[in-house]
């Protein structure tokens, strides 16, 4: 398994990425930027915010969780490729439902929910800087559902054909990094900042071990249930 050491990080990288956007002021002029919209205000952002409803469905955790007053975001970074992206954002959508309905509550009391996935790659491979989402009907597609629910899907590699000045900067630094206007500046320098502590080097190799021994436990796992099945299999024939 390759993973980066602390001192090659970049915004591009998860741990960099969430504890950037732990600060609640960049995560709302992030959103604004990349949306278009006005934010009042938003409550602290949730890290690897874990949603499961039931112990035996599958949950989820989210990279970067935001409320406001009568919105729900969930921001994601993809860096490589998924060809399952597009049900994950069903499905993530969908527990963003579940975490914001309480027993009781009537439905238009759903906030509208945001399900952003910021990628490194062209999910569709139509050159596009964002591909955006909401259900329609077929029979005629200037009829929206009004679900309240927005799926937004953004190509940083396309952002040379992105005319929104600020969000094609931000596409650009995802790329390359290098800061092009006063926010990726500012992002720029807090990713520094972030480097030079000690306690979060030790912090992202706590957390790089700990992934590194979830996944020889899932294969342990794995090699068991196949050994178990090829001896049952021998066993009855």
């Amino acid at each position: 398994m390759y993973f980066k050491k602390f001192e090659d990080l970049t915004f591009a990288d998860h741990y960099i990425f969430e504890k950037v956007l732990q600060n609640a002021e960049i995560c709302q002029e992030l959103l604004e930027r990349l949306l278009k919209i006005k934010i009042d205000h938003i409550e602290y952002p949730e890290i690897e915010k874990t949603i499961s409803p039931y112990y035996e469905t599958k949950g989820v955790r989210l990279d970067v969780y935001i409320k406001d007053s009568d919105k729900v975001f969930d921001i994601e970074l993809q860096n490589a490729i998924d060809e399952d992206l597009p049900l994950r954002t069903r499905f993530y959508q969908s527990m963003l439902d579940c975490d914001n309905l309480l027993k009781g509550q009537d439905y238009s009391e759903l906030p509208t929910s945001f399900v952003i996935f910021i990628c490194k790659y062209d999910s569709f491979n139509l050159g596009l800087p964002i591909y955006t989402f909401q259900n329609r009907c077929e029979e005629n597609l200037t009829l929206l559902l009004n679900d309240k629910a927005i799926k937004k899907i953004f190509n940083a590699t396309a952002y040379k054909n992105e005319k929104d000045v600020e969000i094609s900067a931000f596409l650009q630094y995802i790329c390359n990094q290098k800061p092009v206007d006063d926010f990726t500046e500012k992002l720029s320098s807090i990713v520094e900042k972030i480097k030079k502590h000690e306690v979060n080097r030790k912090e992202y190799y706590q957390k790089l071990l700990l992934k590194l021994r979830r996944s020889f436990i899932k294969v342990r796992r794995s090699n068991f249930h196949l050994h178990r099945s090829f001896s049952l299999h021998f066993e009855t024939t």
